[in-house]
């Protein structure tokens, strides 16, 4: 599992790690760090990573003051579709209450989470090896397991309107088939 921890701050970084490679056995080199938006955007645009760690506050360089938009900016590249390679899951992790309030609805609008950091405790860390625990594991799963086959499963429980809203998306839709004699 591929891992990119985006963060200024090198101190959450050595209280996280430990934990991931201990628990989650997660490889050490499979752990790549960034410390401002534009090492994070060079890091996205080279490869792939199964979890985006993102600090809400980045400098947008080395040289410059940690700000909200630049972690904003990079999640709106990402959701564009640019020359960004889009994560598996994005976790923002952030101590200023601030900047949670401020970047919670633009998380929660693709189901991604921000996690707030408290230096007095440790269940933001056990929050992230959970996320990261469970990815791993799903990303280990034999395919040949997998039943349905599928990424997401839509469930509408009247044809309409549900049904005939999800059938007015651009989705590539296919016929329906029965599940079993009695469910559609």
């Amino acid at each position: 599992m591929k891992v990119l921890i985006v963060d200024d701050d090198r101190a959450k970084a050595k209280r996280l790690v430990p934990r991931l490679i201990e628990e989650c056995g997660i490889v050490d080199r499979d752990i790549t760090f960034a410390y401002d938006a534009a090492q994070g955007r060079r890091e996205l645009a080279a490869k792939y990573f199964d979890l985006l760690i993102l600090d809400l506050l980045l400098p947008a360089d080395g040289m410059g003051d940690p700000e909200l938009r630049h972690s904003i900016d990079i999640l709106g590249d990402l959701v564009a579709g640019g020359n960004l390679q889009k994560p598996g899951r994005i976790l923002g992790i952030t101590r200023d209450k601030h900047a949670f309030e401020a970047a919670d609805p633009v998380f929660d609008d693709h189901l991604w989470h921000v996690i707030e950091v408290d230096d007095t405790s440790d269940e933001w860390i056990e929050r992230v090896v959970n996320c990261v625990r469970y990815e791993k594991e799903v990303s280990e799963q034999d395919n040949e397991d997998n039943k349905y086959k599928c990424d997401i499963a839509v469930i509408a429980a009247l044809a309409s309107p549900e049904l005939e809203a999800l059938h007015a998306l651009e989705w590539n839709w296919k016929s329906e088939r029965p599940l079993d004699h009695s469910t559609m």
